[in-house]
C-alpha cells in the first residue's frame, strides 16, 4: 500500500445494542492530534464498536482474558505500510465505566479513543511507569479535546 496522503479515520458498529454517534467534530480532532501533537502525516485508523461479548471473546483470543474490557488495539502498521490499526472499543463497558469514575460519558470515549491511538503510537500500560506514561498522554490529548 503507497502511504503517501493517506489519512483515513473510519468509524465502525459491528455489534452491541448502544447506538454510537460519532460527531464530525471528533474526527477532525483526532485528525489534528495525529498532526500536529504525534506528527502522523499518513494514518489509516478504525475505530470499532463492539458489544460486551464480543470484545469478551476478542479479550480471551488475543489476551488470555476472560472478561469485556473498554478497548483493545491492533496495529497493523507493518502489514499495510502505512501507520495504523484496528480500535476495538465496548461502549457498553466504557460507558459504564464513565458512571463509575463520575466522568462525562463522551470524554470517557475520547479517553478511551486515544488510550488505543496511544497504543498504536507505542506507549504501553503493563508496567507502573508505563501506566503512568500512558495516564499522561491521555490527559494531555483530553486537554487538547476540551480546547479544540
Amino acid at each position: 500500500m503507497n502511504e503517501d496522503n493517506i489519512r483515513e479515520i473510519g468509524f465502525f458498529v459491528q455489534s452491541g445494542n448502544t447506538e454510537i454517534t460519532i460527531p464530525d467534530d471528533i474526527k477532525l480532532f483526532l485528525n489534528k492530534l495525529l498532526k500536529e501533537s504525534y506528527n502522523k502525516e499518513s494514518y489509516l485508523l478504525n475505530y470499532i464498536f463492539v458489544s460486551p461479548e464480543d470484545i469478551t471473546e476478542l479479550n480471551r483470543q488475543f489476551l488470555n482474558h476472560d472478561y469485556p474490557t473498554d478497548v483493545i488495539t491492533f496495529d497493523f502498521s507493518e502489514d499495510f505500510g502505512v501507520f495504523g490499526g484496528d480500535i476495538f472499543i465496548c461502549p457498553d463497558v466504557v460507558f459504564q465505566n464513565a458512571d463509575d469514575f463520575g466522568a462525562e460519558a463522551m470524554e470517557e470515549l475520547i479517553r478511551v479513543m486515544c488510550h488505543g491511538l496511544l497504543h498504536l503510537l507505542g506507549y504501553n500500560d503493563r508496567a507502573d511507569q508505563e501506566r503512568l506514561e500512558m495516564l499522561e498522554q491521555e490527559e494531555y490529548c483530553l486537554a487538547m479535546f476540551r480546547t479544540r
